[in-house]
């Protein structure tokens, strides 16, 4: 199935998608270029190309993005899962449990981004 969409400035873009509505060749008729793009079987996106550059994607084991990687430079985006800190103080885990035992939720796991495109 592919779509016809015309811009504001009169620029058309045809976008092709796959049985699972994903969008997996975009085609752009002003310049006559275009972009496609690969799933694996999880349905997570692993590359994004066009004729200049070529984007990667890893992902962890829950399908959560965790890097990016530029083929002009072979330089990576990198995102980690930052951990709730680890708590030793007696006083202060009482406090944590009477707190989540009031309804206060607990800390959440969190993502933060890496320095940009750091090996």
């Amino acid at each position: 199935m592919s779509n016809l969409v015309t811009g504001r400035l009169g620029e058309t873009t045809r976008t092709t998608f796959d049985a699972a509505n994903r969008a997996i060749l975009t085609e752009y008729l002003a310049d006559n270029t275009s972009q496609s793009a690969t799933y694996d079987q999880y349905g997570d996106k692993v590359a994004i190309s066009n004729a200049d550059v070529t984007y990667s994607y890893t992902n962890d084991n829950q399908h959560r993005l965790t890097g990016k990687t530029d083929s002009r430079n072979n330089q990576s985006l990198l995102w980690a899962r930052k951990l709730p800190r680890q708590v030793d103080n007696p006083k202060v885990e009482d406090l944590a449990f009477a707190n989540a035992s009031a309804g206060v939720t607990p800390p959440r796991l969190s993502w933060s981004r890496s320095s940009l495109y750091s090996r």
